[in-house]
């Protein structure tokens, strides 16, 4: 661009590769220029795209007939997972003709006792079935949220095709046996160098911290507790305050257990301890 002059136009083609399985439908395609020295973008222009064909079926084959027009070739699912987690589940989709109406997948857990725990889907997000053509492959993308109250066990996963009533529009069929890891829990508070009672919200409580401080850094393990299940994610920061110039020489912020157990799976009374450094090279 720097050899461009005033006024002038450069007509210029890009080919972007859809990758086999890209479900038909309304895209966003975004536009943007940057110094690729600096990553300093000059501006961005997002445009409406359409992708109108889709991938044929080719020799692939059906291992469930749902509809007479809908197969499913195969899933991709963690066979694991935490209680509260979302596993993504990658489903192939195949068609044998044009499917008459929309319809959605309808996923179930089934627990060894007989319990369900359902959820609807769409096939693929943002593809109505109905615009399919026959003879194609489509992937489908879609996360299984789970309650971080779910019980630990085997569980089977259960998939129909469902209308917009919900009733089904063929047969139910297992297409795979998951496990639900045992998380554990803490309802009890330790006992604490530095007691003292925060609560945010009506929340989340912090019940105080112990310290440890070298040269170098200062750890610090918080001890909070969750007066009722957040349901939501939280971030928390811990700023180390100067109160002489009002600067603020470290802190960290995050997701409690460096990202790993977010306040969204907390249980109602569950006690959670975090341990974070703060750097103090320089303070």
């Amino acid at each position: 661009t720097s050899m461009w002059r005033p006024g002038e136009v450069v007509p210029d083609f890009y080919r972007l590769r859809l990758p086999d399985g890209t479900p038909p439908g309304q895209y966003t395609l975004d536009l943007s220029l940057y110094d690729p020295a600096t990553q300093v973008t000059l501006g961005a222009t997002s445009l409406t795209t359409t992708v109108a064909p889709a991938t044929s079926r080719g020799a692939r084959s059906s291992t469930y007939t749902l509809t007479p027009e809908i197969g499913l070739a195969d899933i991709t699912i963690a066979p694991q997972f935490q209680p509260g987690d979302a596993p993504e589940l990658r489903a192939d989709w195949l068609t044998t003709a044009v499917p008459p109406a929309d319809v959605r997948a309808r996923w179930t857990l089934v627990a060894a006792d007989g319990s369900r725990i359902s959820q609807m889907q769409e096939l693929a997000y943002g593809s109505p079935t109905s615009t399919w053509p026959a003879d194609a492959y489509i992937q489908g993308r879609a996360r299984l949220s789970t309650a971080p109250s779910l019980a630990p066990g085997h569980y089977a996963l259960m998939l129909a095709l469902v209308g917009a009533d919900e009733q089904p529009f063929g047969p139910e069929v297992t297409v795979a046996q998951l496990e639900v890891l045992g998380r554990p829990h803490s309802y009890s508070v330790p006992p604490l160098q530095t007691p003292f009672n925060a609560t945010y919200g009506s929340v989340i409580k912090l019940w105080g911290y112990d310290s440890q401080q070298t040269p170098d850094t200062l750890r610090l393990t918080l001890v909070w507790s969750a007066l009722t299940a957040p349901g939501r994610d939280y971030k928390f920061f811990v700023h180390l305050f100067n109160r002489d110039d009002g600067s603020v020489p470290a802190q960290v912020d995050g997701i409690p257990r460096n990202g790993t157990y977010p306040t969204a799976i907390w249980l109602n009374g569950e006690v959670v301890t975090d341990t974070i450094q703060l750097p103090l090279a320089g303070v």
